[in-house]
């Protein structure tokens, strides 16, 4: 738990600061005696209560105090941790406007998992602080419940910052536990997490299993809407349900959490791992649970470049091109074509995609969900197991100094790997929905390339495979 006060009267902060030490802890309580302190505290860190005097100094050290500096505190709490509580310690009479307009919003927020909503704005007179203390008392005793939720990493040394560990003890609160085991499932570019969490009660009984996406407030927005306008197209079973109600933002995070179905206990990379056939049906299973999205496309005629943009980060490019100017990139990104465009996953990975017993799959993680071309699903499916870190490398036998792959020729790549049946299934998949042959050749570029902005991709590897596309590719 930790608690922010906002006062710069010292008489005024030796009268509070004991009591809110006793109820928080020593070590819990900050003090910011002026606005660009307490500005700065409010931006680096979540706090479960602020405590807030409108009439305080600009800055350390300034004799400005003004009530306009303590409503800029408020402003940027609203910026980043608008679902932060902030109690009023005031001076000024009870019919100050501001504060009474705020109060009469009567904004409620359940922010600590309790499902009991607390008003985010309250005000308390200086003169009178027992019901200030008694208010006090009631909002670190609700935080000391979601506080004390165990997090389990079960040995493996997982580090949650602040923020990730506060809405992991907040779900697990919303869902009656006292436990939250957490597996890392996969670190996002935007910022987010994606974690596989099971709420245990207090026999030790898993009440629930979730998967979680954290990350920035808009990116998460931006997850639920395409889940609800796009991912609940598809058929029942095939996509996680989310968890209802939504957490409230810790700073400028938030978490959506998705019910993980009974039963789908491998990813994508552990059924490849056990049997190439099994992977094969899986791959052809996802393409029927993708069938939704494929009915109807659309045909967009542009550059490979611009079919590049929908997928790297137009900022990331220079230093990804840097890596592969003995390629002509340049000749084959500058080249018109036709692709189907339909929604798409945007990032089908094996990490991605959860297999059961029988072979049927789950998606997971809709942060990538977007109008993209159609073979690009399942080419990243094909490659991911010899780019992701979670894959298996080893299943291709190519090694540096074997010389250019030339990925197009199926027959030839397939030879290349230990999993033919995955890559043949995968492959029939991108031609099936693909507008031509130069769609799925393009969305293997596509996906080459940007596994270069990542540290620890195979680089030799894709640089090999891109000349041997970028080859083919000005020829066709």
């Amino acid at each position: 738990m930790r608690c922010l006060l906002v006062e710069d009267e010292p008489a005024r902060v030796a009268a509070i600061l004991p009591e809110l030490k006793r109820v928080f802890g020593d070590h819990a309580v900050e003090v910011a005696e002026d606005r660009d302190t307490a500005v700065a505290r409010v931006s680096e860190r979540a706090f479960d209560l602020i405590v807030l005097d409108q009439r305080i100094p600009s800055a350390p050290g300034q004799l400005d105090p003004d009530v306009v500096h303590g409503r800029a505190v408020l402003e940027q709490v609203r910026q980043v941790a608008p679902d932060t509580v902030v109690y009023f310690l005031t001076a000024l009479p009870m019919g100050d406007e501001y504060v009474d307009e705020l109060v009469a919003q009567g904004q409620l927020c359940d922010v600590f998992g309790d499902r009991k909503p607390t008003p985010l704005v309250r005000r308390f007179q200086k003169s009178t602080l027992t019901p200030f203390f008694e208010a006090v008392e009631q909002l670190a005793a609700t935080a000391r419940i979601t506080d004390q939720i165990e997090i389990n990493t079960r040995g493996a040394g997982i580090k949650l910052r602040d923020d990730e560990a506060r809405l992991v003890r907040c779900f697990g609160r919303l869902q009656s536990g006292l436990c939250v085991d957490v597996e890392v499932l996969n670190d996002g570019l935007s910022g987010a997490r994606v974690l596989k969490a099971e709420v245990k009660n207090s026999n030790g009984e898993v009440r629930m299993s979730a998967v979680g996406k954290i990350g920035p407030h808009d990116a998460i927005l931006g997850e639920m809407k395409r889940y609800e306008q796009e991912v609940v197209r598809l058929p029942a079973g095939t996509y996680a349900p989310q968890l209802p109600p939504p957490l409230a933002r810790v700073v400028g995070r938030r978490g959506a959490f998705y019910r993980l179905l009974e039963g789908y206990d491998h990813s994508m990379f552990e059924v490849l791992r056990i049997s190439d056939n099994d992977a094969a049906v899986c791959a052809n299973a996802l393409r029927e649970c993708e069938s939704t999205w494929a009915r109807k496309p659309s045909v967009k005629q542009g550059s490979i470049l611009e079919l590049v943009k929908l997928l790297v980060w137009e900022d990331r490019l220079p230093a990804i091109h840097s890596l592969i100017d003995d390629i002509d990139w340049r000749a084959y990104e500058a080249r018109e074509i036709a692709v189907n465009m339909c929604t798409r996953h945007g990032d089908l990975h094996g990490e991605n995609a959860r297999a059961n017993a029988t072979h049927h799959v789950m998606l997971l993680d809709y942060g990538s969900v977007d109008p993209l071309p159609s073979a690009i699903d399942a080419v990243t499916l094909e490659l991911s197991p010899f780019f992701h870190p979670h894959g298996y490398r080893d299943m291709l036998r190519w090694r540096p100094g074997d010389g250019t792959i030339d990925w197009f020729d199926l027959n030839a790549f397939a030879k290349l790997s230990t999993i033919p049946n995955f890559i043949a299934s995968a492959r029939k998949w991108a031609h099936a929905e693909a507008f031509g042959d130069r769609e799925v050749l393009a969305c293997a570029y596509i996906y080459v390339l940007r596994q270069l902005q990542f540290p620890k991709t195979d680089r030799d590897l894709a640089r090999e495979m891109l000349s041997g596309i970028v080859s083919r590719g000005l020829k066709m």
